[in-house]
């Protein structure tokens, strides 16, 4: 069930945390890690580290709290576009 990306969209959509409990495949799938920080943004700490990196994924969880910028990676806490967003949050 962990690797059955129906199972795990459904997850994420009520609870952004289930996120931690999917596979390693869905945490590098940007569909379903975006769906998850849209609900909570502490999901983005189960992301891949290729999702912490994209810029994507990052903008939708500090556009929903800018405290999300701690789970992001260290190029994208660097940049100035994605600070401003998430102390705008």
């Amino acid at each position: 069930l962990k690797d059955s990306e129906e199972v795990v969209m459904a997850a994420v959509k009520n609870s952004g945390r289930a996120l931690e409990h999917a596979s390693d495949r869905l945490r590098d799938s940007e569909e379903v890690v975006i769906a998850a920080v849209k609900k909570n943004v502490e999901a983005l700490m189960f992301a891949s580290d290729r999702l912490k990196d994209c810029e994507e994924v990052v903008m939708a969880a500090v556009n929903k709290d800018g405290r999300a910028l701690v789970y992001a990676s260290d190029r994208l806490e660097d940049s100035e576009e994605v600070v401003m967003a998430a102390v705008k949050k």
